[in-house]
């Protein structure tokens, strides 16, 4: 388990509904429950990614993903108006 802060800016634009979303400062937790733990593989983290943008961008014209080190993730999600 993980410990974390999310930050949610929205800006509502002539244009555009634009929404970024920061987890940042993740760390682990101790685990609540006994039981082996078991490591999340980069394949499974890929795939994960990979869904979660798929996702966001059927809701969304445009989905930017940006991961630093420290644990920030940053999810740039716009949705434009049409005329």
């Amino acid at each position: 388990m993980v410990d974390a802060k999310v930050r949610i800016n929205f800006q509502v634009q002539e244009d555009a509904l634009r929404v970024e979303v920061r987890l940042l400062g993740t760390k682990p937790r101790p685990q609540l429950e006994a039981g082996p733990r078991v490591a999340a593989t980069t394949l499974a983290t890929s795939e994960a990614l990979n869904l979660a943008i798929s996702m966001l961008s059927c809701f969304a014209d445009d989905v930017d993903f940006q991961a630093a080190g420290d644990g920030l993730v940053r999810v740039r999600l716009a949705k434009y108006r049409r005329r």
